[in-house]
């Protein structure tokens, strides 16, 4: 006899909130040290570099978050999340599409304050979500001259 489930095992992408305000702060308060430094080109590896130096990571961020590291990839930054709240076994289409979306849509949300500095700069934000595993489950590139 054959079963199908009709509810997905995996929580919904609204429980990314409090990882999402955390690296928002993070980019906050990157952003405000640089702008107070005259002279000191913003780039995505300075933001990394101060934010690294301020938050010890790995970091808890609560209900099974983890930030695991923040990096620079050309003038893009980078945030490595890890996650321990989905159930083992491969996400489907459909979630993958979810999850991405709501890394685009939380990042523009928190980028508000930071979007023309962003902008003028030419550093675009990278959404990293890892398993406990280290395997990728979804990222999203977030250009903030696109978000609205």
């Amino acid at each position: 006899m054959n079963v199908r489930k009709t509810a997905s095992p995996h929580p919904p992408a609204a429980s990314f909130h409090p990882l999402w305000l955390v690296l928002g702060l993070l980019v906050v308060i990157g952003l405000a040290w640089l702008i107070g430094r005259p002279g000191t080109p913003i780039t995505a590896q300075a933001l990394a570099t101060e934010m690294n130096r301020r938050v010890q990571m790995p970091r808890d961020l609560g209900d099974g978050f983890r930030l695991e590291r923040i990096s620079a990839q050309g003038n893009t930054l980078v945030f490595t999340t890890s996650t321990t709240t989905l159930p083992p076994g491969p996400l489907t289409a459909d979630e993958v599409r979810t999850l991405e979306t709501a890394l685009v849509s939380d990042a523009c949300r928190e980028l508000v304050k930071e979007r023309a500095m962003l902008v003028q700069h030419r550093i675009d934000v990278l959404k990293e979500l890892r398993d406990g595993s280290g395997k990728m489950l979804a990222s999203a590139r977030i250009r903030p001259a696109d978000c609205p």
